[in-house]
């Protein structure tokens, strides 16, 4: 790659962008003589546009003399890349200086309206506006000072299971919120909560092991009182989209010493019934 071509190229004024951008690909392959031989595939993966965009645009610089093309053989007579030379003595000499000078015209410009010097402001010789910065004193730092940890967060503490103290009384809370949740669930039918209640306490203070144990124990009567309730209705209980909690359940005839036909019949009465449910 010679850089003194690149730069020649990327300093060039009244180029289209498209074609600016294939002759400085062109200059990256270049020897300081402008010689190249990049293939057509390759200036196009360059400049991100197809073989028959590169075709067109090299077509474009041959005729407007910035580049020549001489066509390449291998020995087995099949056609090679060709070979781009860049018309050196066409590229615009840079004066650096020049460019600078007029780029920093440029920025002077569009730099604000200067200020004018007064009583006021004696020190004010930019064109810009001062900055009052606070004065930071220099801090002498121990090297050996080690420190100090910042504190832990400290974890949250897990909810445990507790189980049911034995002096246990089933609050009136409870007993509401119990006979809510049955209404929600479509169980209306008597339950005796204060039977439920003994029946409950009586049942969990005399579980042992780690099935006595429960993280939520007023959601627990909860449920012990829905299971009530379906007992109560001879129904399961209903989400609140209205669909059932649980099935019915089978009944064996076998255990009601029932003859086939009062088995029938018995089932006939139970899907009749239960279409009031559906």
């Amino acid at each position: 790659m010679s850089f003194t071509i690149a730069g020649a190229v990327a300093g060039q004024r009244g180029l289209p962008k498209n074609t600016k951008l294939l002759l400085l690909m062109i200059a990256s392959y270049a020897n300081d003589g402008g010689f190249a031989f990049p293939s057509r595939r390759t200036l196009a993966l360059d400049c991100q546009v197809t073989d028959r965009t590169i075709t067109e645009q090299l077509g474009a610089l041959e005729a407007a003399g910035w580049i020549t093309r001489t066509e390449r053989r291998r020995p087995d007579g099949s056609r090679s890349t060709d070979l781009i030379r860049i018309i050196v003595a066409k590229l615009q000499p840079i004066d650096l200086v020049a460019r600078a000078a007029e780029m920093d015209a440029e920025a002077w410009k569009k730099s604000p309206a200067p200020l004018e010097i007064s009583a006021e402001n004696p020190a004010q010789t930019s064109r810009h506006e001062p900055i009052n910065e606070p004065v930071i004193e220099p801090v002498e730092a121990d090297l050996f000072q080690v420190a100090p940890d910042k504190p832990s967060a400290k974890p949250k503490a897990e909810k445990r299971a507790t189980r049911l103290p034995d002096d246990f009384e089933i609050p009136k809370e409870w007993i509401e919120e119990a006979s809510k949740s049955a209404f929600e669930a479509g169980l209306v039918g008597y339950v005796n909560y204060a039977a439920e209640s003994l029946k409950f306490i009586n049942f969990w203070t005399s579980k042992a092991g780690k099935d006595g144990t429960k993280l939520n124990w007023k959601r627990t009567f909860v449920n012990w009182c829905i299971k009530a309730a379906e007992l109560a209705t001879g129904r399961p209980a209903k989400t609140a989209t209205g669909q059932f909690f649980r099935a019915m359940p089978k009944v064996d005839r076998n255990s009601r010493g029932e003859t086939p036909e009062e088995y029938k019949a018995r089932i006939n009465r139970e899907n009749e019934r239960s279409k009031d449910f559906r």
